[in-house]
Formats: structure tokens, C-alpha cells, sequence
């Protein structure tokens, strides 16, 4: 109950995994049949809904406060996704070569639906990717550390929240 009181959807993703692995235990034969699954008989925990919309003076708030950020790729980063509603992985995983500038277009080719995806691009989703520094060591819009993309975006967003007092937006 400890994980439960603080992340409870961490929580029920626990509990779906433990559940799933020994299931998949018992069906390869490494728990012998009808052994108790630990994870059954224990209720879901109730879960908040993400669902939450910025009112316009909070988008106010939370440009000026992405505009306070150092890194241009970070400042990038949040002015793209509410350009355009990308997913986190979508956004960091781009490569330049799926920027088309002439199109306005920009192509996801992993989806969560696991199929390629078109999107159109805003004339300020155009600037904002223009502006942005290209490495001659990487093909990532969002190079990381070495030659691999960024992976998360958590530190800035905290920052972020704090300084536009928006404590309970989530990405």
C-alpha cells in the first residue's frame, strides 16, 4: 500500500505486471499449475485523471516560464509540443530527415499505433525547428549525450511548472 498512497497508477501497473509475469510462470511451467498469483484478489487503486486544460493566461505563464530556459532545445522542445501535440517520444526520437521544410510536414515513423505518421506543421512549428542548432555529430532534432537522441525532458519541466506555478499540468 506504501506505493499505492503516492503513484497509485504505479501502483496498478505494478500489480498488472507481477500479475502477468506469474501467469506467464505458470504457463512455462515454472510455477507449478494453480499456484496462488500474488497479484490476484488485490483491488486497483483509484487513479486521478490526467485530463487537464490550460486556460489561456496559464499558457501565458507557461510560454514566459519555457522562454526563462537556457537550453534552446529545451525552450524547443515545449514550444513544439503545444505546437504540436506530439507525444514525448515522438518529439525526442525526431530526426532531421523527417523534417520536410518545403511541405511543412513533418513524419513520425514510429507511432504508438506502431505505423507511420504525417503531421502538418504551423509556420511557428517551422521557425521554431529553423531556429534550432544543428550538430554535425547527430541526426537527433534533440541530440542527448553521445549519439543517441534525449530521453527525457523532467528536470526542465519541473522548473518549468515551478517558476509558471503550474504545480498540476502534466506534459
Amino acid at each position: 500500500s506504501g506505493i499505492a498512497a503516492k503513484t497509485p497508477v504505479e501502483a496498478n501497473r505494478v500489480l498488472t505486471l507481477v500479475g502477468g509475469i506469474f501467469a506467464k510462470a505458470e504457463e512455462w511451467g515454472y510455477v507449478p499449475e494453480g499456484h496462488p498469483n500474488p497479484a490476484r484478489g488485490i483491488g486497483r487503486f483509484k487513479e486521478r485523471s490526467r485530463d487537464r486544460w490550460l486556460r489561456p493566461e496559464e499558457v501565458e505563464r507557461l510560454l514566459a516560464a519555457v522562454a526563462e530556459e537556457t537550453d534552446p532545445y529545451v525552450r524547443a522542445a515545449f514550444r513544439l509540443y503545444l505546437q504540436t501535440g506530439l507525444r514525448k517520444g515522438e518529439l525526442l526520437q525526431l530526426q532531421w530527415q523527417d523534417i520536410d521544410f518545403k511541405r511543412a510536414e513533418l513524419r513520425i515513423p514510429y507511432t504508438k499505433s506502431g505505423r507511420p505518421h504525417s503531421l502538418s506543421l504551423t509556420e511557428t512549428a517551422l521557425a521554431i525547428l529553423r531556429e534550432l542548432p544543428r550538430s554535425i555529430h547527430s541526426d537527433w532534432v534533440f541530440p542527448g549525450h553521445g549519439t543517441n537522441h534525449r530521453k527525457d525532458l523532467k528536470r526542465p519541466w519541473q522548473r518549468i511548472r515551478k517558476r509558471a506555478g503550474l504545480d498540476d499540468v502534466t506534459i
